[in-house]
């Protein structure tokens, strides 16, 4: 008669840590604060302190749903305090002076989810693939940060000119082996990373030619730290699909660093997102010169 009460939707982050570890976390993320004599106010994915400063909480929670709820503490003391460390750090810096700047300019790609929960104006960015971009960052001991279009307008250089320090300073500080990956008595290639830059692997496949197949490349970057790379060389490109379809989306929600579920198709220095819904029974519609591919060109 009064009709069923609709059952409230978790918060992303119950949704990490479920419905004891999200209050223990929010509670070990209170206790820091505390500690250190910062006003905070907690807003569903976001702790904002007193000078508005906004410190994101979904990749920290994806770390913590790894460990013990009686390890939380250590694990976001940690995080945080790497965060006031490049506060200090980057107080030291020069800004004006590009000379001592240069080092730490970097390229790192993001999706647009992320772009739009900041000033996207004020970040200098380049649209990459589907919903990801390549944005310019600085990547400081401690942490990366976005390199604002005001700091950058100061150097006298041209967008190409710093993507392109970037790209090459991200290539000279950070490895990108690859390992083969077993499945369906077929292999993969992941480039499986400490850093945050493994995504950087595709702005690289013309300089990789073993990356390259002769129906080109499905990749993709489920987190910051993990890129999967299939070359197209035969038929087998079928159940390679399937296993990304189905891997994917896991990867991405896992986390952490959380960054795309989309797949890609590059070919001829074009990415293609294939167009597929993950799910239970996971749908997928090619495009019309993909269909072409799987329907003669990997002929010999």
């Amino acid at each position: 008669m009064f009709g069923k009460k609709k059952k409230e939707q978790a918060s992303i982050l119950e949704s990490i840590l479920g419905k004891k570890g999200h209050p223990a976390f929010i509670a070990a993320v209170k206790s820091y604060f505390e500690q250190r004599h910062e006003s905070y106010t907690v807003e569903e994915d976001v702790i904002r302190l007193q000078d508005d400063s906004r410190f994101g909480l979904v990749n920290l929670a994806q770390i913590c749903a790894r460990a013990k709820p009686d390890e939380y503490h250590l694990v976001i003391k940690e995080h945080f305090d790497t965060m006031f460390q490049n506060r200090a750090f980057r107080e030291s810096l020069a800004f004006d002076d590009f000379e001592s700047i240069e080092k730490y300019l970097a390229v790192r790609v993001y999706d647009s989810e992320y772009l739009s929960a900041i000033d996207v104006e004020a970040v200098i960015r380049r649209p990459l693939a589907g919903e990801v971009f390549t944005v310019l960052v600085f990547d400081f001991p401690h942490v990366i940060e976005n390199i604002k279009r005001e700091d950058a307008d100061k150097w006298g250089k041209s967008e190409d000119e710093l993507f392109e320090i970037g790209k090459k300073n991200v290539r000279d500080n950070n490895q990108f082996e690859t390992a083969e990956v077993n499945f369906d008595e077929d292999t993969l290639l992941a480039v499986e990373t400490d850093h945050f830059f493994a995504p950087n692997i595709l702005l690289e496949l013309e300089q990789r030619p073993e990356l390259l197949g002769k129906g080109g490349t499905i990749v993709a970057i489920p987190t910051r730290s993990l890129a999967l790379i299939y070359p197209i060389r035969d038929m087998k490109v079928v159940a390679a699909l399937t296993m990304f379809f189905n891997s994917v989306p896991r990867i991405f929600a896992a986390g952490p660093g959380s960054l795309t579920q989309e797949v890609f198709w590059y070919r001829n220095g074009q990415f293609e997102s294939l167009n597929y819904t993950p799910g239970k029974k996971t749908s997928f519609t090619p495009s019309e010169e993909f269909l072409a591919l799987i329907n003669g060109g990997l002929e010999e």
